[in-house]
């Protein structure tokens, strides 16, 4: 099991300086659950101040040991996401797309690559 958070904007900074503009202050805390050495489920809390909080689930299921496919959904606003990642040794692909109600389909891409 495996627990993180994340403060953003801790201190209400602004920008711009001639129409300064509020950057939110937000506030996360994770919960990551290891079924097994295929499974892995996930949740998220999210607060940004004087909006209402938003819940996350997400599903990790490794479908051989280098290929994973993910599923999610969020809320507020609702937001369905699913992937699939790619492990080559020290670097990761991951391709994926999210629904949103309003703006639609938006895809995703990330490449990471580990130096350890």
């Amino acid at each position: 099991m495996e627990l993180g958070a994340h403060i953003f904007n801790p201190i209400g900074a602004q920008i711009g300086q001639v129409a300064p503009q509020n950057i939110p202050i937000s506030f996360q805390l994770g919960l990551l659950y290891k079924v097994d050495t295929k499974l892995h489920l996930a949740t998220e809390v999210e607060k940004i101040l004087d909006q209402k909080t938003s819940y996350k689930f997400g599903l990790e299921y490794f479908i051989v040991e280098k290929f994973i496919f993910r599923i999610g959904v969020a809320t507020q606003p609702t937001l369905f996401t699913f992937g699939f990642g790619l492990n080559m040794n020290k670097l990761q692909l991951d391709i994926g797309t999210g629904f949103h109600q309003t703006l639609g389909f938006t895809p995703q891409i990330s490449l990471r690559y580990t130096l350890k």
